[in-house]
């Protein structure tokens, strides 16, 4: 797991770390709706979290959720530009929802930032 990034808050480190990494079991384990409600909770006190934000994104999509996805995937990109799988992911996200054109975009960017 990459290092995870948390802000100053009344929520310690090592909270925040057992928070992610139980999140991360569950998706890991299948149980995609725990994940999901796991890392909303721990975005509530750290919203600019990149790794817990994607990974929530993550999981929305394999849910289906596909608009929600979007959202969050978009934040990871205002939090990190070059993150590669968020391109990725929103290109498959778009082409779901049948915008090729925001999909064609977000594939080029992913080709060009691996």
């Amino acid at each position: 797991i990459r290092q995870l990034e948390v802000s100053k808050s009344s929520v310690s480190r090592t909270d925040a770390l057992r928070r992610f990494a139980a999140a991360f079991a569950d998706q890991k384990a299948g149980r995609t709706r725990q994940a999901i409600a796991g890392y909303r909770q721990l975005l509530k006190d750290h919203p600019n979290n990149v790794q817990a934000r994607f990974n929530l994104a993550f999981a929305l999509r394999r849910e289906g959720k596909c608009e929600s996805a979007i959202k969050h995937f978009e934040r990871v990109l205002e939090l990190r530009p070059n993150y590669a799988a968020a391109h990725y992911h929103l290109a498959a996200c778009y082409k779901t929802l049948g915008n090729p054109d925001k999909a064609a975009s977000h594939m080029r960017l992913y080709e060009g930032s691996r």
